[in-house]
């Protein structure tokens, strides 16, 4: 219960005020740049369970591929489950544009087991902040997106290593220009 009076207390600031309210310090802006998939990030093992954001998403991350891979999911952040390949085990918060209700649609995404899955947790217009986390538990992942919460079981048991997943755009496709999107790590 105090967990979710945290979180509450932690959307609501979110969603009711401006990027002005938070500390632009402590802002990491991040770029998916025109013609790739992702910005050089070195990797990061993650030590702690808890990894929390407001993010902030601008007019940059409106796109229309005009084709199927409208569709794909782009990876916001993540934590790997193994030391194998993240596509092994991991868990991620993702989205995509979507050209019809010009909204941005947010969705869990993970590799259990080699096994992808994916599932639609909400949405939010440009500019509009919101609050995402994801919790490694005993036995997998909680993931959040504002009041919504998704568990899911990994399928090994304990991990000694895990790392960060940094955003990434697309499947097939390239970033089609710039995106932006401002992150604040706040647990």
């Amino acid at each position: 219960m105090e967990r979710w009076l945290v979180i509450s207390f932690l959307i609501i600031a979110a969603s009711s005020c401006s990027l002005d309210f938070f500390d632009h310090d402590a802002w990491q802006l991040r770029t998916n740049p025109k013609g790739k998939h992702s910005a050089k990030i070195k990797v990061k093992q993650v030590t702690n369970s808890k990894h929390y954001y407001r993010v902030v998403f601008d007019e940059t991350a409106r796109y229309d591929l005009g084709n199927a891979n409208q569709m794909d999911l782009n990876k916001l952040f993540g934590v790997s489950g193994s030391f194998a390949h993240h596509h092994s085990e991991s868990a991620r918060i993702a989205w995509r544009w979507n050209v019809q209700k010009e909204k941005i649609e947010i969705f869990s995404y993970l590799y259990l087991d080699g096994t992808r899955v994916s599932e639609p947790l909400g949405e939010v217009a440009a500019n509009e902040p919101f609050v995402c986390g994801i919790e490694l538990t005993s036995t997998g992942y909680r993931l959040f997106f504002n009041q919504q919460e998704r568990e899911y079981k990994a399928s090994g048991g304990a991990v000694q290593f895990r790392y960060m997943l940094h955003p990434y755009f697309g499947g097939d496709e390239t970033a089609p220009h710039d995106i932006h999107i401002r992150m604040k790590r706040f647990f």
